[in-house]
């Protein structure tokens, strides 16, 4: 565990070892929440939501795998086109 402290103008440092292994350059983007006496620091990622976000993406009533069987079917259908007129 690293120590760190606050400057007067409320700024925090983070060590090096922790910057160089989480891959933190200048500019990068940290989200900070509170939970009881910890810091929880965390990068944004940009166009990726927080998981919470995403209900409701998928269709209503969708069947994954029909899907993913009826694209395998497609697949099956072009190799055998492919290796027909070989």
């Amino acid at each position: 565990m690293e120590t760190t402290t606050v400057s007067s103008k409320g700024q925090i440092v983070i060590p090096k070892a922790i910057r160089e292994r989480l891959r933190l350059t200048p500019g990068t983007a940290l989200q900070i929440d509170v939970q009881g006496e910890t810091l929880l620091m965390q990068r944004v990622v940009k166009g990726y939501g927080d998981w919470r976000t995403m209900r409701g993406m998928l269709r209503v009533g969708g069947n994954l795998l029909g899907e993913l069987a009826r694209e395998r079917a497609e697949e099956l259908a072009r190799e055998d086109a492919r290796t027909q007129d070989s």
